[in-house]
C-alpha cells in the first residue's frame, strides 16, 4: 500500500506543475507493481481545493473526483473511523513535529500502514521518516 501526499496529487493533475512528470511516473510505478494507493479523505478535500485555487476550472475538479471516486481497485479513498482520531493521531503528535493538516497526513500513514509514502514536501517527509513504516 502507498500513500501519495496531497503535493503528489496535485502535481499529478495540474500539467503546470514543476513535480508534474515525477508525479507520473510514481503513479505509473505504483500502478504496474500493482500497489493499492490509499487516498485519506483529508488528502482528497486539500488535493479538491488546491485545484480549485489553482485552476478555478470545473472540468478539472471533475477530472480529479473521476480519478479519485471511481472505484478502482488501485485508488481506494479511506474514511478515519474513531481510532484513527483518538488514538492514532495523539501517538503520532508525540513523535513528529508538524501542523495540523501535515499531522493528518503523517497519522493515516501509520493508521493504514502504508509501506511506502510520495510526497514533495521535505519538511513533512523529514518527520515521517521518524516513523516506523
Amino acid at each position: 500500500m502507498v500513500l501519495f501526499d496531497s503535493s503528489v496529487w496535485v502535481a499529478f493533475f495540474n500539467q503546470n506543475d514543476i513535480h508534474h512528470e515525477k508525479a507520473q511516473e510514481l503513479f505509473i510505478e505504483a500502478t504496474q507493481q500493482k500497489e493499492i494507493i490509499t487516498v485519506p479523505e483529508f488528502v482528497y478535500a486539500e488535493v479538491l481545493n488546491s485545484l480549485w485555487r489553482i485552476t478555478n476550472k470545473e472540468d478539472e475538479i471533475e477530472r480529479c473526483k473521476n480519478v479519485f471516486l471511481q472505484g478502482t481497485p488501485i485508488i481506494q479513498l479511506e474514511l478515519g473511523g474513531s481510532k484513527f482520531w483518538y488514538q492514532t493521531i495523539e501517538s503520532v503528535m508525540k513523535k513528529v513535529s508538524l501542523k495540523t493538516s501535515d499531522l493528518i497526513v503523517a497519522s493515516t500513514i501509520v493508521y493504514y500502514q502504508s509501506q511506502r509514502f510520495e510526497t514533495f514536501d521535505r519538511i513533512l517527509q523529514r518527520e515521517v521518516d521518524k516513523l516506523s513504516l
